[in-house]
């Protein structure tokens, strides 16, 4: 089990590196798409890797194997 602070700084780490991940592929896809098609390609990275999609997914998971403090 992850301590909550254990479990937060691997969040942070995960979210930093999808941040990363996704500047290089939206860097890609600009030099790649019109300005109409990469506003729309953006759209979707955001939505995919963003907070609705794989950072959210991935603090579910960290929150599986972390130690719930008991109120």
């Amino acid at each position: 089990m992850l301590t909550q602070e254990e479990a937060q700084n691997l969040y942070y780490d995960i979210r930093d590196e999808h941040k990363k991940c996704m500047k290089d592929i939206l860097n890609h896809a600009k030099l790649a798409l019109d300005d109409k098609k990469f506003e729309h390609f953006k759209k979707i990275v955001f939505n995919n890797f963003g907070r609705s999609g794989l950072e959210k997914s991935s603090e579910d998971i960290i929150d599986k194997y972390t130690e719930q403090i008991k109120e």
